[in-house]
């Protein structure tokens, strides 16, 4: 049976081959923002017959996800933390997605709770909105100022 990670490399490899590395990289971009989507809902605690994520905002809540993804068996790969566009390591502490402006539990299905801002060369991004949707959207969309709006460093 093949992991999901390495799934994911296969896929980047074709693409790569197909597209340029770029687009490629964007692609994994939002692949990662879904695994985050899926992590959140995993790690997520129960209480009173209702799921609670971290209240954290900004990039904190996916540092608070990471944490309790660290302890998780096995582990959550850090490297899910950080765009691969942004030319940065993942490592306990890092990431380069935006988090939630405000606390994610009193937020509605249709709310942008991450991005990657600044960091696609065409001024690009993915978007991750809470219903678990993941777009990459160019900067003239109404979804880019949306996903500024909504999301924190």
């Amino acid at each position: 049976m093949t992991s999901p990670r390495v799934a994911l490399a296969l896929l980047a490899c074709a693409l790569v081959a197909a597209c340029g590395p770029s687009t490629a990289k964007k692609t994994l971009c939002a692949n990662n923002l879904r695994e985050l989507w899926v992590c959140q809902i995993q790690f997520a605690k129960k209480e009173a017959g209702r799921t609670v994520l971290p209240s954290a905002t900004g990039s904190a809540f996916w540092l608070a996800i990471q944490e309790v993804g660290a302890a998780a068996n096995p582990p959550l790969d850090a490297d899910v933390f950080v765009c691969p566009l942004s030319g940065k390591s993942g490592g306990k502490g890092v990431t380069t997605y935006r988090g939630p402006r405000k606390d994610i539990n009193t937020l509605p299905e249709s709310a942008v709770i991450g991005s990657c801002s600044g960091i696609h060369s065409d001024e690009s991004m993915c978007v991750l909105k809470k219903d678990g949707s993941v777009r990459v959207v160019e900067k003239s969309s109404p979804l880019h100022q949306q996903a500024i709006a909504e999301t924190a460093p």
